[in-house]
C-alpha cells in the first residue's frame, strides 16, 4: 500500500477517533443534562409537597382557633347522652354536669369531650349532677375525673355499680355517694385502693357502710 494511502487511512481512523470521542462527550453531557433535570424536578415536587403541607396546616390552625374562639368558660354543651361545663378553655378542661334525661339508667363519663373540633378532658362531676337519677343503676368515670362535687349521685337508689377508671382524684364532695344502694360495688384502680378509701371517708362522701370498694 503507498505511504499516501497509508496516510489518509490514518488520517480518516484519527478523525472517527474523534467524531466518536465528541459523540460520547455530547452523550454524556445529555445524560448530566437530564439527571439535573429529573434532580429539578424532584427538588420542584417536594417544595410543592411541602408548601401544601404548611398550607393545609394553617388552614387547620386557622379553623381550630375559630372554633375555639366559639367555645366560653362556663358554656353548657351536650354530647350523646350527657351534658357538660367547660370549666378552662386554656387547659381545655371541662365537667360533667347531668344527663340530658332524669330517667337515664347507665352513665360513661369519657375521659375526653370533643367541643367545635377541639378535646377538652373531663375532669370533674358537678354538684348534683346525678342527683335523684331513680333509674340509674351503673356509672363510669373516666381516666381524668379529679373532683366528684357533693350530692352528685344523692339518693340514687339504683345504683349498684361504680367504675372509677381515673388515678387521679383528688377530692370528693359532701354526700356525693349519699343514699345510694347498700349493696353497690365501687371499682377503683388497684393502687388506689386504700387511698380511695380515706379519700370518700373523709370526704364525707356518705356511701352506705355495706358498700364494697375494691
Amino acid at each position: 500500500m503507498a505511504g499516501k494511502e497509508v496516510e489518509a487511512l490514518r488520517g480518516e481512523c484519527d478523525s472517527a477517533r474523534e467524531e466518536l470521542e465528541r459523540e460520547k462527550e455530547a452523550a454524556q453531557k445529555a445524560k448530566e443534562e437530564a439527571e439535573a433535570s429529573q434532580k429539578a424536578a424532584v427538588e420542584s415536587a417536594k417544595r410543592a409537597e411541602k408548601a401544601l403541607q404548611d398550607l393545609e396546616e394553617l388552614l387547620k390552625k386557622n379553623k381550630t382557633q375559630k372554633d375555639e374562639e366559639k367555645v366560653k368558660a362556663g358554656n353548657i354543651v351536650t354530647d350523646g347522652k350527657l351534658k357538660y361545663r367547660i370549666l378552662n378553655t386554656g387547659k381545655r378542661t371541662a365537667a360533667v354536669v347531668g344527663a340530658k334525661n332524669k330517667s337515664i339508667k347507665s352513665v360513661k363519663v369519657s375521659a375526653l369531650v370533643t367541643v367545635e373540633g377541639v378535646k377538652y378532658r373531663v375532669t370533674e362531676v358537678a354538684s348534683k349532677a346525678f342527683q335523684n337519677c331513680k333509674k340509674l343503676t351503673g356509672v363510669t368515670l373516666g381516666s381524668n375525673i379529679e373532683k366528684i362535687g357533693s350530692k352528685a349521685f344523692y339518693k340514687d337508689r339504683k345504683l349498684s355499680r361504680i367504675t372509677i377508671k381515673s388515678g387521679k382524684l383528688k377530692k370528693v364532695g359532701k354526700y356525693c355517694l349519699k343514699g345510694i344502694n347498700g349493696k353497690t360495688v365501687i371499682d377503683v384502680p388497684n393502687k388506689k385502693e386504700r387511698a380511695y378509701r380515706k379519700l370518700l371517708k373523709k370526704g364525707k362522701a356518705g356511701q352506705p357502710r355495706s358498700v364494697t370498694i375494691k
